[in-house]
């Protein structure tokens, strides 16, 4: 992993910064998650997302049983060089979005690494190891999803 990721985890997560909190290994879903809004857009790369996607609590930012780590509600987030691993439970999901994924990693998550639900996109050059999920989810889609590239391992399924 290169020293330049910015990293998004649990304050007991020993593995960045060290034992802090002194208490410690972490725990998976800690947090919730890093949330997409709808009409939003952007690009996240160059990250490490850990131990969050903890359960919905909040009808503001979940949409009915939805799930991820990172959640993209309506809004187009392209994903780059992203590592997401030990998530409670759905790594990434898109609702009602484009999934633009590319040169990311995806493993020892609890439910599926990338869940597409209403959407469209382009999905390569990723790895998705280790998953208790299946490694992409695509329900409903409004368009093609093109899955090109990728390396599944040790998932429950890998499409």
């Amino acid at each position: 992993m290169s020293e330049n990721k910015i990293v998004f985890t649990s304050i007991g997560d020993d593995t960045y910064g060290g034992d802090t909190n002194n208490n410690g290994a972490s725990a998976i879903s800690n947090w919730m998650k890093i949330y997409f809004k709808e009409n939003s857009s952007g690009e996240f790369a160059n990250s490490i997302i850990r131990y969050g996607g903890n359960d919905c609590t909040s009808s503001v930012i979940c949409s009915g049983t939805s799930s991820g780590a990172v959640y993209v509600n309506k809004a187009s987030v392209k994903i780059s060089n992203l590592v997401v691993e030990n998530m409670g439970k759905d790594a990434v999901h898109f609702d009602n979005s484009d999934a633009d994924i590319s040169g990311s990693e995806f493993r020892n998550n609890n439910g599926n690494a990338v869940y597409v639900y209403g959407g469209k996109g382009n999905i390569t050059d990723s790895i998705f190891e280790n998953n208790k999920g299946i490694g992409v989810y695509v329900s409903n889609p409004i368009g093609r999803i093109n899955i090109n590239a990728n390396n599944f391992t040790g998932n429950k399924a890998p499409i």
